[in-house]
């Protein structure tokens, strides 16, 4: 699969992931063309779209979470889909000269085990420290002990 082709759609979701602080997004993806062409000035129809996404998320760049709702009257409804870039999105995306050092960051920190730092926005970092924050460690540590003296 050609990564250059989706890199429109992974920035935009990056974009949309930074402006409201999180590691996924949601938009729809009426929204995610619109800002493909308001800030890429790139045209593509909605099934081009579903086709970038598809081919993103069998090369693994990207993971789409369909999230539905059971409502005892109409049963499952569809809410909308949650976007989530990888390890390997964040990388392809570097390559392309798109600055996610922070994002990888985080990813590594969280795939090591470890609590990632609060982010810069929004946190108090008073708030942030304490003996909640350091009690999953603690749990790890004693797992490993416990498993080191079988």
């Amino acid at each position: 699969m050609d990564i250059y082709r989706v890199q429109p759609a992974l920035t935009t979701l990056l974009m949309t992931q930074r402006k409201h602080n999180k590691d996924y997004s949601w938009p729809s993806q009426l929204k995610i063309l619109e800002n493909i062409n308001k800030y890429q000035h790139i045209s593509k129809s909605l099934r081009t779209l579903n086709y970038w996404f598809a081919n993103a998320q069998a090369g693994k760049y990207l993971i789409r979470r369909r999230r539905i709702k059971r409502d005892p009257v109409h049963g499952m409804i569809f809410k909308s889909t949650l976007y989530k870039i990888t390890i390997k999105g964040y990388r392809a995306l570097a390559s392309m000269g798109v600055m996610v050092a922070d994002e990888i960051r985080r990813c590594m920190l969280w795939l090591k085990g470890s609590t990632p730092p609060p982010r810069r926005y929004g946190m108090n970092i008073a708030r942030a420290s304490g003996p909640d924050r350091d009690a999953p460690l603690q749990v790890r540590k004693l797992i490993l002990e416990s498993l080191s003296s079988c």
